[in-house]
């Protein structure tokens, strides 16, 4: 007996009227299926929204204790409305949030790179003219 090999007598998946419901079962048990890429698997839930890509961004800045001003934030979420609206083939869904993020950071080091001594509120807040302009 190797302990490697699976034998399948039945393999099947129990539609419902909701796509996230529907149930796989292998051998008659119900599998929970774990780690999928949620625009790979579902072309009606696939995408995340404008605001969910807004809040990735978000929780990037907060991961380096970064603040974002209000002004600011609703700039990236007008730039992720425009990018869903208008999804280009280059379109990464979240990939877009984490880019995004890194070409912020390096517009916000540009902007700060000439300040003979920049304080730690300026080090650490996301202004509009970090986000405004940048291209994906």
């Amino acid at each position: 007996e190797n302990r490697n090999q699976f034998v399948f007598d039945s393999v099947e998946i129990r539609d419902a009227a909701d796509q996230r419901d529907r149930t796989f079962l292998l051998n008659g048990k119900a599998i929970k299926m774990l780690g999928a890429n949620r625009h790979e698997t579902s072309p009606m839930y696939g995408h995340y929204t404008p605001d969910e890509l807004t809040d990735i961004f978000l929780l990037r800045c907060s991961s380096y204790k970064l603040e974002v001003e209000d002004e600011a934030v609703e700039c990236v979420r007008a730039f992720f409305e425009k990018r869903c609206e208008n999804k280009p083939e280059s379109f990464a869904n979240a990939r877009d949030a984490r880019n995004y993020f890194e070409r912020v950071i390096t517009r916000q080091a540009d902007r700060l790179a000439p300040m003979e001594a920049p304080t730690d509120k300026e080090l650490m807040t996301v202004t509009v003219a970090d986000v405004v302009g940048v291209v994906l």
